[in-house]
């Protein structure tokens, strides 16, 4: 009887043998820990251990808090254009610094003449708006009106020497902007900075018309405690007019640009500009385009003096300009931390001058006796 009885049991036993292994493999499979010998059982165990331990690393990587996030922004319009300063070294010395905008999309600029050498002929309008309904700005200072009388534009205060770039920002300014005439746009200039290193340079340009430049800029390097550093330059342009022959008019312009940074402290930076411009100009005529197909070389500007008041009111000699401009900014940064900064920048603008033309008559006095 107990042999009989304990068959049955050996049979049970057989038959769970396997499904015990099984289980057994299972579970150690599950833990990384398969006894045992042979490439399988090496290969099975290697890709669970290796995903779980990826995991261990993504989960204590996730587990890392930042201390701080400090995010900067400036506002700035999305239809603001900008010529860097690589582009401006293809500016001529013979040009001026409002030409210069003429690279830009959405503005055009009509000079008399390749020089810009007269203002009363030079036109800026940018996408339908004249110069009388832009701002203008020059190291963030405005230069006021733009009008032939008693405005200046860009070029009385900066030298194309000594221009880093020219913005453009398009549409009606923000109510921070220094100009009360930017209906259709802000163009700013900006000049260059000194050099850190005391340097000179002189440049020298000539052309047709008898034009010629003579321009010097020195620059200090580092002085007073190796804190401060400025430049000085001066410049002579003179050209005649190149439409018309005989005397024909002509335009001369002295110009000087200042420029000085001082970091005073940590937290104190002063930066100070000043610009001095003395021109004459002799103008050109604005002709119909029929006029100018009959005669491309003349502005009916007539260059000999004739004693008739109605022609010799169109003689070139008599239709000029004459401005004496100034500009002069300090400008003080204060940061009393890193997300707070103070600007205070005082200016003054001097203007003086004039605009020549003859009227179509002449008076004499006379007497009692004739």
């Amino acid at each position: 009887m107990l042999r009989m009885k304990m068959i049955p049991a050996v049979v049970m036993l057989a038959l769970l043998a396997p499904a015990a292994l099984a289980h057994t493999a299972t579970e150690a499979s599950d833990t990384g820990k398969v006894s045992g010998s042979g490439p399988a059982a090496a290969t099975d165990s290697a890709a669970p251990m290796a995903g779980k331990d990826h995991k261990r690393t993504a989960k204590a990587a996730a587990s890392k808090t930042l201390e701080a996030v400090v995010v900067t922004g400036q506002p700035v319009s999305f239809t603001n254009n900008e010529l860097p300063p690589v582009l401006t070294k293809l500016s001529a010395p013979l040009t001026s610094v409002v030409d210069a905008v003429n690279l830009l999309p959405g503005v055009n600029v009509t000079p008399g003449g390749v020089f810009g050498s007269d203002d009363w002929s030079v036109g800026i309008t940018m996408r339908g708006f004249t110069q009388n309904q832009l701002g203008f700005t020059v190291d963030g200072l405005p230069n006021g009106a733009t009008s032939y009388g008693g405005g200046a534009k860009p070029n009385r205060f900066l030298d194309s020497e000594n221009m880093r770039s020219v913005s453009v920002s398009q549409g009606t300014a923000d109510i921070s902007s220094p100009s009360n005439q930017a209906l259709g746009g802000t163009i700013n200039y900006e000049s260059i900075d000194p050099s850190m290193n005391r340097a000179v340079a002189i440049n020298y340009s000539t052309g047709s018309w008898q034009a010629q430049r003579e321009f010097v800029r020195y620059d200090t390097g580092a002085v007073f405690n190796d804190n401060t550093y400025a430049y000085v330059s001066f410049s002579n342009t003179y050209n005649k007019r190149w439409i018309g022959s005989g005397s024909n008019g002509h335009t001369n312009r002295i110009h000087v640009d200042s420029k000085l940074i001082s970091y005073l402290t940590d937290k104190l930076t002063m930066t100070a500009r000043l610009s001095w411009d003395d021109a004459y100009e002799n103008n050109y005529n604005s002709i119909t385009l029929a006029q100018f197909k009959q005669d491309p070389n003349w502005d009916r500007l007539n260059w000999n003096w004739t004693g008739k008041p109605y022609v010799d009111q169109n003689f070139v000699q008599a239709w000029n300009t004459v401005r004496q401009n100034a500009l002069v900014g300090v400008r003080f940064d204060y940061a009393p931390s890193d997300t707070s900064n103070i600007e205070f920048y005082p200016y003054f603008q001097y203007m003086k001058g004039s605009g020549g033309w003859l009227p179509p008559y002449q008076l004499f006095g006379v007497n009692g006796s004739g």
